[in-house]
């Protein structure tokens, strides 16, 4: 059985037109990269982060979440290339 833990940062991101396996939540780590290399094929349509007071996804800037990611190297390098934050 898998566990979320909302205390942490979750993010939903959904992809453009795929008809099934469009919606990912993952959390703060080396999935976030994983999910986008192997499901990226039509375009990002939007990446939400869960507020846990409102029990919600809302989005955010791209810049916001560069800076979530910031700490570790390889995705941030990462995710400064990919056209979905330029």
């Amino acid at each position: 059985m898998n566990y979320l833990n909302t205390d942490y940062r979750l993010f939903l991101i959904e992809f453009l037109h795929m008809t099934t396996e469009h919606k990912f939540i993952c959390g703060q780590d080396a999935g976030f990269m994983e999910i986008l290399k192997k499901y990226d094929r039509a375009g990002v349509k939007s990446i939400k982060v869960f507020n846990p007071v409102k029990n919600n996804f809302k989005r955010i800037s791209k810049a916001d979440i560069l800076n979530f990611f910031s700490w570790d190297t390889e995705i941030y390098i990462y995710l400064k290339d990919h056209y979905y934050f330029k």
